[in-house]
């Protein structure tokens, strides 16, 4: 990414500062799965891992992604984030502790928080409760300014949200209905987005429909399958908070994050409208960055390109040392831009420039990945 070498070379950052770029937020070097009870042994105090960054002002206003653990257990072959298996969790009763700090607090963006970037939720046996935790703790912000661009809503404000990306498994059932009830106790303020897995049958699908008929509190009575497959839940009765991506039978199939086969997709989805992987849009907002939050620790998450990494996304460890330096990318400006990030409110390509790198690199050949260290 040139963009992010001008100017981390104009910041004039010590050799070594950074430790590396890696495609997903993780140092680890063993990747093989671990046991349930080993991973219940490796705890990570949230307070702890944040320490060195409380009262740092540059801080304030970012952090709007976090994820419980520093993999995800369910390795979805087609998920966009990629991630490892997880080694790592953060412990219960330290984010008790953390979302009842008013330094952490500050750290939040304004409008909205993320649980479900690199991980689900869901692979944290208290995920609900935490999620709920999450709520109660920013009830008291201001929340945004509502502005349909014409002003017309400009005196309506809209609460802070919090939103969780989660997966339907059969044997989680029992997590999933507490996060379905915390939609019906917060319909204003939570919503859920429910992914079901791209397997060779619709077994999982079809228990999905079960699940699903039994719940007509939340999903409404009207729902029906496709022809093809595809899941039509939400009758006009069912809560407008709860949503859900099946990408077992896709009308649409973006390709971006995780590379997949094209063959290999052929085996299990026989009609697809093929989004590229490698977009435009890719290329205006390459090189703006924002913060994320695991149980590994505080990341800078950089945007990027396929040509950069697979996962059109790069990471490094922020730290007491590096902040100062790193700080001086552009924040996302799809994003509130903090209040003191030196770096600013980024500012996309227009859409010719774009065109013209993608094409400058498409020429190049192979895509040159970013891979995890291990």
């Amino acid at each position: 990414m040139p963009e992010v070498s001008e100017l981390l070379a104009e910041s004039e950052a010590p050799e070594g500062l950074i430790a590396d770029w890696y495609a997903v937020p993780t140092k680890r070097i063993k990747i093989e799965r671990i046991g349930k009870s080993e991973l219940v042994g490796n705890q990570v105090d949230a307070v702890k891992l944040l320490e060195p960054f409380f009262d740092n002002p540059i801080l304030d206003g970012t952090l709007r992604t976090m994820d419980l653990l520093n993999g995800c257990g369910r390795q979805c072959d087609t998920c966009l984030a990629d991630a490892v298996v997880p080694s790592n969790i953060l412990s219960y009763e330290s984010l008790q502790r953390l979302w009842n700090m008013p330094e952490f607090l500050a750290m939040l963006q304004p409008d909205s928080f993320r649980y479900g970037s690199s991980g689900d939720v869901l692979d944290h046996a208290r995920g609900p409760e935490i999620v709920k935790m999450t709520l109660e703790a920013t009830a008291s912000f201001p929340g945004t300014v509502m502005d349909d661009g014409r002003g017309i809503e400009k005196d309506k404000i809209k609460p802070h949200r919090v939103k969780v990306f989660t997966n339907y498994r059969p044997n989680l059932e029992g997590r999933l209905d507490k996060m379905l009830q915390l939609c019906l106790d917060y319909p204003e303020r939570l919503k859920l987005i429910i992914s079901l897995p791209l397997n060779l049958s619709d077994e999982v699908n079809r228990r999905f429909d079960k699940y699903v008929a039994g719940r007509a509190e939340i999903f409404g009575s009207g729902h029906e399958v496709a022809r093809d497959g595809l899941n039509h839940y939400f009758g006009s009765d069912g809560i407008k908070n709860v949503s859900f991506m099946d990408v077992r039978h896709p009308r649409v199939l973006f390709m971006v994050g995780r590379t997949i086969d094209e063959k290999h997709l052929e085996t299990k989805v026989e009609r697809f409208d093929w989004v590229e992987n490698d977009r435009e849009l890719e290329y205006r907002n390459r090189g703006m960055v924002k913060t994320y939050l695991n149980a590994e620790g505080l990341w800078l998450m950089v945007y990027a390109t396929m040509h950069e990494s697979h996962t059109t996304r790069v990471f490094t460890p922020l730290t007491f040392e590096n902040l100062e330096y790193l700080s001086c990318l552009p924040y996302h400006s799809d994003f509130p831009t903090p209040p003191n990030w030196p770096g600013g409110r980024g500012v996309g390509k227009s859409y010719s420039v774009a065109t013209r790198l993608k094409n400058k690199s498409a020429g190049k050949g192979k895509l040159r990945r970013t891979t995890v260290v291990g």
